[in-house]
């Protein structure tokens, strides 16, 4: 036979060839695939997101002395910015049949000592201010009341009331030369007849 003229054929089965289609689909589906989930992530499809290396901060907190008329005296702690009013609640609130007599809006100090109340005030007003041996409680006291004191006018009262109210309670009867207008000459003159308890 000559050579030249030889055909050789050679076929595949059927069988075998349809299991050779569907591999080769199944290796273009496959690459194809892998491609996707490895290709880098579009970054304007992605939120912007910050990350920072410092832990997120703790709530601040202060401690606050609550004493006198609340039915838990005791230091209470408090998240920052709370308000009088939060630290008398937080010391299970008034006892019954007593007055705050202390600004319940103003903002808390970290620190501080709060001194709530006294009996509650009668028509005659001098029940929450008189504090032991009949001194004056200048924490508690209104303007009339202070302005009983000796040295001390109207005027004078009325910017020790305005000072408590701004700065809180006083925290020391020497604290009262912060206000303006009272020296060393006049605290000493007003320390036997005052008191901040």
């Amino acid at each position: 036979m000559d050579p030249a003229r030889m055909q050789i054929e050679w076929q595949l089965p059927v069988e075998s060839s349809k299991q050779l289609v569907v591999v080769a689909l199944l290796l273009v589906v496959g690459g194809g695939a892998y491609w996707w989930l490895s290709a880098p992530a579009n970054s304007s499809s992605l939120p912007a997101t910050r990350v920072s290396s410092r832990p997120a901060a703790a709530t601040a907190t202060v401690l606050v002395d609550v004493v006198g008329a609340v039915r838990r005296p005791g230091v209470v702690r408090l998240p920052q910015g709370a308000r009088v009013i939060d630290a008398v609640a937080a010391a299970g609130g008034l006892q019954r049949g007593r007055a705050a007599v202390i600004n319940l809006a103003r903002t808390v100090v970290d620190g501080e000592q709060l001194v709530v109340g006294g009996k509650a005030e009668t028509a005659g007003g001098a029940g929450a201010a008189a504090g032991s041996g009949g001194r004056i409680n200048i924490n508690a006291a209104k303007a009339s009341q202070l302005d009983t004191l000796p040295g001390i006018g109207s005027v004078l009262a009325q910017r020790i009331v305005e000072y408590r109210a701004q700065h809180g309670p006083f925290r020391s009867l020497r604290d009262l030369l912060k206000v303006p207008g009272i020296g060393d000459a006049k605290y000493a003159d007003l320390a036997a007849s005052i008191t901040i308890a």
